[in-house]
């Protein structure tokens, strides 16, 4: 499976801002957030790139594991809760008009599917419900609130895309 690092700076954050990719581009590109406190690499580190990487071989999904920033927002106890709100809001734009322009360009598509464990997905399905987009919200009380049940999760649910 092909893996690219990508780097660039974004006028959204006035900073550099890094991200992985899985696959040549093609299929549907899907972006993985973080858990709390993780970077780009937590996605492939803790798994989840190999328990899909079958829709990557296949050319079924390209994946982008773009950074967080939570210790520079929400976490960050030493600003402003404005200035928290506002930094959250610069990187949403860096998803939207970074990270989902090179996934639709690379994947030459106009749909993006996102996706994310522990806090990602609570705060996505917030943002999605608020926008009237349809989702899938999976909390699976009854597994656990650990990677080994995300790496059969995700599997499962791009088998249904």
């Amino acid at each position: 499976m092909q893996e690219r690092y990508i780097r660039w700076w974004t006028p959204h954050l006035s900073r550099d801002f890094e991200m992985l990719a899985f696959g040549p581009g093609g299929g549907l590109p899907l972006v993985i957030f973080p858990t709390s406190f993780g970077r780009y690499c937590q996605i492939k580190d803790f798994g989840l790139i190999d328990a899909v990487a079958s829709f990557v071989d296949s050319g079924r999904v390209t994946i982008y594991c773009p950074d967080a920033i939570d210790l520079d927002s929400f976490y960050n106890k030493s600003i402003h809760p404005a200035d928290r709100m506002r930094t959250h809001l610069a990187y949403e734009n860096v998803i939207v008009r970074d990270v989902f322009d090179i996934g639709r360009r690379e994947c030459s598509t106009h749909r993006v599917a996102v996706c994310g464990a522990s806090l990602g997905a609570l705060c996505l399905s917030g943002i999605l419900n608020a926008k009237g987009i349809r989702h899938w919200l999976d909390d699976r009380k009854w597994c656990g609130h650990e990677w080994k049940y995300w790496r059969d999760m995700l599997p499962y649910y791009l088998s249904k895309i």
